[in-house]
């Protein structure tokens, strides 16, 4: 059977046509032949474009373009043909309309492949369901290039269309001005045939571009997480203290900065505060191109040491971040009193300590008790600082009266896929009531991988990489490659010859970050990969687990140690 492209045809084919087609897809018909049928040719050397009926590319032949005609009735009269009943002349005819055909797609061809200017290209014509009047030479064609019905009836369409070819090999040896043509040569090859299909019918892949899809997916999370802003719009004038609590992905941080936004319209001296030093430069930059006002952005310990007018030493440990900056920081406040009129606390799990509580109190008119504030935190599952963490709730709530609570349960981050995969393996429990974004289909699907060593992961690593940057779907600084550890595969990666791997908090345009888990605590990225997870059953490295896993809004791989297989499956089962 030949090759054919496309490999059928469509509805509205011509008798003729659709013949020839299903002659040239028979099992014994033309074996290592390759067909073209219907070839657009958008530049003809007689009219502004036209179309070949049948390309066929014949190993050690030449290439045959094949004109079809389905007329019961074909009359050559005075030079003009009149193909069909009550038809007018024309003087062109299928003869000439094959063979322009047929020089317009040898010059397109040798275009891009200059050495096929040696090959044979010629043209026919085949009348498939009559024999015209006229069989005898007129000197406008070769008998061997008009092709009829009967001829049909005699020989197979492969045979048919060798012979022609033959005789046009022949034809052109005989004529002394084609020096070019050596009939000894028998080209095309097969390779020169799959060059010649693919410079005239060439395989394209269109995918959406890249910045469409980076658009549709900020359009699609922000649509979802502004459906969450109803939840807060009660709060306004009601309640000036309020916890919000909820997991990954239900638009926590957002609600937070657009509580900064309304603060500033108002004109209320602000701070939008939390832990992680890059979420609040990610923060700080949102506020830059909003033009908020009266809106300090910056992490707690940022603030501390603002307050403080510190410099930490360089060996400053836990002891000192936890309990002496803050006890210089809330001597001087007590001292220069509140500097804030609203105060909005984000990852707020991981900053309810008393002695920054004790900060709170002081930075904030009228104190935590009776000020008008706002927490937001995942109480549940992001206290990655902490193996067993203190009831954080609670603690705010004894610092003040009158707070409202509200609780988020609608995921408006990740896809469904990625979601499950954070219920699942992450441990939430209970899950999201609702995913707002649409499956993508497989594709979206998480893809864990075992590892065997450091060299097994590093090419694990690449291998998914190269998947993701050659889907189409992610940019490069789309992705991001997150560890628990700081001695991480991507460092390791990085270091290799042209790595375009960078390390965060740098993010650069044509570059892959990496980074580790607590770095990257409260952000987000189209794609995550997860790497040198050597530990899955312990309270914190499932904490740590579930807040990397849900950082990715749309494809997430995760790197495992091989002999972790059992673990994981108990966590899907939720067997542990």
């Amino acid at each position: 059977m030949a090759y054919l492209i496309p490999p059928d045809y469509p509805p509205d084919t011509s008798p003729g046509e659709v013949l020839v087609f299903e002659a040239l897809r028979e099992p014994s018909t033309g074996r290592g032949w390759t067909v073209l049928h219907s070839l657009h040719i958008p530049e003809h050397i007689r009219q502004v474009e036209g179309e070949a009926d049948f390309v066929v590319l014949m190993p050690g032949l030449g290439v045959l373009i094949l004109e079809v005609k389905g007329h019961r009735r074909a009359d050559y009269v005075d030079g003009a043909w009149y193909l069909g009943e009550s038809a007018g002349p024309d003087y062109r005819g299928p003869l000439r309309q094959s063979e322009m055909a047929a020089r317009s797609i040898k010059r397109k061809v040798v275009e891009a492949l200059p050495s096929a200017s040696r090959i044979l290209f010629w043209s026919a014509v085949l009348f498939t369901h009559c024999t015209p009047t006229v069989r005898a030479p007129t000197g406008d064609w070769h008998p061997w290039q008009l092709l009829t019905s009967a001829d049909l009836d005699l020989k197979s369409i492969e045979r048919l269309l060798e012979d022609a070819m033959r005789s046009a090999r022949d034809h052109v040896a005989r004529v002394g001005q084609a020096r070019w043509f050596d009939p000894a040569e028998l080209r095309p090859s097969k390779t020169e045939c799959e060059r010649i299909r693919r410079a005239l019918r060439p395989d394209l892949h269109f995918l959406p571009a890249t910045s469409t899809i980076r658009q549709r997916r900020i359009q699609q999370i922000r649509r979802f997480t502004e459906e969450q802003l109803e939840i807060i719009d009660g709060l306004d004038g009601v309640n000036e203290r309020a916890v919000v609590e909820g997991p990954a992905g239900t638009g926590k941080t957002v609600l937070a900065f657009e509580e900064a936004r309304k603060a500033s319209s108002l004109g209320a001296r602000t701070a939008l505060l939390c832990f992680n030093q890059q979420l609040a430069a990610h923060l700080k930059n949102e506020a830059e191109q909003f033009k908020l006002v009266d809106v300090d952005i910056l992490s707690f310990h940022a603030l501390l040491r603002r307050v403080a007018e510190e410099i930490p030493p360089s060996n400053a440990g836990h002891d000192y971040w936890a309990q002496v900056l803050p006890d210089k920081a809330l001597a001087r406040l007590l001292d220069a009193g509140p500097r804030y009129d609203f105060l909005i606390i984000d990852e707020a799990q991981d900053l309810v300590r008393p002695a920054y509580l004790d900060v709170m109190d002081a930075l904030l008119v009228n104190e935590l008790s009776s000020g008008s504030w706002r927490m937001f935190g995942d109480f549940e599952r992001q206290a990655i600082f902490d193996v067993e963490p203190e009831d954080t709730v609670n603690a705010i709530l004894r610092r003040s009266h009158d707070v409202a609570r509200y609780r988020l349960r609608r995921n408006c981050r990740n896809t469904p896929r990625v979601a499950e995969y954070v219920v699942q393996l992450g441990g939430l429990s209970p899950g999201y009531t609702r995913v707002m974004r649409p499956d993508p289909g497989r594709e979206g699907t998480p893809r864990t991988s075992f590892y065997a060593s450091s060299e097994d992961q590093q090419r694990l690593l690449k291998e998914a990489l190269g998947q993701l940057q050659q889907s189409g779907e992610f940019a490069s600084e789309d992705i991001v490659v997150l560890s628990p550890v700081v001695d991480s595969c991507a460092l390791s990666l990085s270091k290799s010859r042209g790595s375009r791997l960078t390390a965060l908090p740098e993010r650069q345009e044509g570059a892959i970050s990496f980074g580790t888990i607590s770095a990257f605590k409260g952000l987000e990225a189209p794609a995550v990969i997860l790497t040198d997870i050597d530990e899955v059953g312990t309270p914190r490295a499932q904490r740590l687990f579930y807040v990397a896993v849900s950082r990715a809004t749309d494809c997430l791989r995760v790197l495992i140690r091989d002999g972790l297989q059992r673990a994981v499956a108990r966590l899907v089962t939720g067997e542990c």
